[in-house]
């Protein structure tokens, strides 16, 4: 996925290891495996949910594991191996921490947490865990309730991450959290839709649980949209009944082109309009795109407009 759909500081972490040296990513790697074996993995982490081990204590392994493979090596280099632990999504800071590296792995009392799936409980869903297969990340807000809202204002932010490969949505309370807040069932009968209850407002449901949300722009309100249907819900078309009674023609109905314009569709009165749904990556485009093509071009001397509109229906589909 692009950077800008996977925002939040794991995966801004894991962008940062991915620029390491090549060799630095090896020795990373290898000393993560190291500390994953069984016999380490008793003898230097603390048990709990997340693994606790003090940052001299990895330092010293880590410094006896180079030593072990001839390499010739210094304590600096050392500590970016450790760095790389952390960047990597294995380890993090027990005190949350801004930075990309240099990581306090010397100080006194200094505590690092295992967050890899190789140390974490398998039953924890933190962020880290999320990572692998995420579509998009990143903040949403939710609707305050109660005496809270006039207090703190009407929208509270969480993090969440749309996951493909999981088939699940994870609310998180940050994008550093341990633990969801909140875990949507994707591949049980999950809906999305537009929701008119909050502004670029989302709503998104299964059977046992509903979620609103708010985006902060129409672009990202699309783009989250667009990432719950390939995470597995099934998109739901709003109408509003009200206005829909309203419309006697279709030549009172207007949509947007791809630049945001505004088309009405009252320009094609006269015509004959053939409106029909596309998709630009489906098995079929190659041949439904020059069909319509060739009838435009048969007929477009007697009147005929061909309308594509792309839909949220063909999810993975579109660009």
């Amino acid at each position: 996925m692009p950077p800008k759909a996977l925002q939040g500081r794991v995966f801004d972490l894991c962008r940062h290891f991915r620029a390491l040296p090549t060799e630095l990513q090896g020795d990373v790697s290898r000393i993560r495996a190291h500390l994953s074996s069984p016999e380490v993995k008793e003898h230097l982490f603390t048990r709990s949910t997340f693994p606790k081990v003090s940052g001299d204590a990895l330092l010293r392994v880590i410094n006896g594991e180079l030593e072990q493979e001839s390499k010739s090596h210094s304590p600096a280099y050392a500590a970016k191996v450790a760095g790389g632990l952390v960047q990597s999504g294995f380890l993090t800071p027990k005190k949350s921490s801004n930075l990309w590296e240099n990581f306090d792995f010397e100080t006194k009392n200094s505590e690092f947490l295992g967050v890899g799936n190789e140390l974490a409980d398998a039953k924890a869903t933190s962020v880290w865990s999320a990572k692998e297969g995420a579509i998009q990340a990143g903040t949403l807000y939710s609707k305050k309730e109660g005496f809270l809202a006039k207090l703190l204002g009407k929208k509270e932010p969480f993090y969440v991450v749309a996951n493909d490969q999981n088939k699940a949505v994870y609310v998180f309370e940050s994008d550093v959290a341990f633990h969801a807040l909140n875990e949507i069932d994707m591949a049980s009968d999950a809906t999305v839709e537009f929701s008119d209850d909050m502004q670029h407002g989302i709503k998104l449901a299964n059977p046992e649980i509903t979620e609103i949300f708010s985006a902060e722009s129409k672009e990202k309100q699309e783009e989250w949209l667009n990432s719950f249907i390939n995470a597995g819900a099934q998109y739901r078309e709003v109408f509003n009944v009200e206005d829909t009674a309203k419309i006697k023609s279709f030549y009172e109905l207007k949509d947007f082109d791809m630049a945001g314009n505004e088309v009405s569709m009252s320009k094609y009165k006269g015509k004959v309009v053939l409106a029909v749904n596309v998709s630009s990556k489906c098995g079929l485009t190659p041949t439904n795109y020059p069909e319509l093509q060739t009838l435009y071009e048969k007929y477009k001397d007697e009147g005929l407009e061909v309308l594509a509109f792309p839909c949220n229906q063909f999810a993975g589909q579109e660009p």
